[in-house]
This record gives structure tokens, C-alpha cells and sequence, in this order.
């Protein structure tokens, strides 16, 4: 009778589709570059303005930590790469491991 308000669910976790999940990311990945090469050209991404609301100055620095951010996770997925391709090269099944950090669920 204690038990009686414990539900319970029959829901599994599915598997993760890598290659699906890499795509995805990728994807944005373009997104985002294509949007900040945009605002490179357009002279939006190199400064704001001293008179600038603060949220605009706000919405910079943000811009600015995300791109620094994209950087490090390029500079990560490189990485990734490699360790993956070496793991493949040795065959000793450590790829599954390096393939979950590259795509994060």
C-alpha cells in the first residue's frame, strides 16, 4: 500500500543514431558559420557601438563566447577524429567510446 503512488513506466531508451546525431550537428555547425560569416561581412561581428543599448552590447558578448566556443569544439571534434581513427586502426573495440564523446547525446 505504500507503493501505490510509484508509477511506473514501460518507456526503453532508445538507441542513438551516430551518424543521424553527427549530421544534425554538422548541420547547425554550417548554420552558424553561414550566419556569423554574415554578420563578419556586414560589419555587425566586429565591435559595438559605445551608445549602444546594453542589451545589444550584451548580445555581443554572447555572440563573441559562442564563437569561442564553436573554435573549441572544432578544435575538439579534430581531436576526436583522430583518436576515433586510431582506435578503428586498432580494432580493439575503444571506437564506441570515442564515437559517444564525439556525439554527445
Amino acid at each position: 500500500q505504500g507503493l501505490s503512488s510509484v508509477r511506473t513506466s514501460a518507456a526503453v531508451a532508445a538507441p542513438t543514431d551516430v551518424g543521424a546525431k553527427r549530421a544534425q550537428v554538422a548541420a547547425e555547425l554550417a548554420a552558424a558559420r553561414t550566419r556569423l560569416d554574415e554578420l563578419a561581412r556586414t560589419g555587425q561581428a566586429a565591435h559595438v557601438a559605445d551608445d549602444a543599448p546594453r542589451e545589444g552590447k550584451a548580445a555581443m558578448t554572447t555572440l563573441r563566447k559562442n564563437i569561442a566556443a564553436l573554435g573549441e569544439r572544432k578544435a575538439e571534434v579534430r581531436a576526436l577524429k583522430a583518436q576515433l581513427a586510431e582506435a578503428r586502426a586498432a580494432g580493439d573495440g575503444a571506437e564506441q567510446e570515442v564515437l559517444a564523446r564525439l556525439v554527445p547525446a
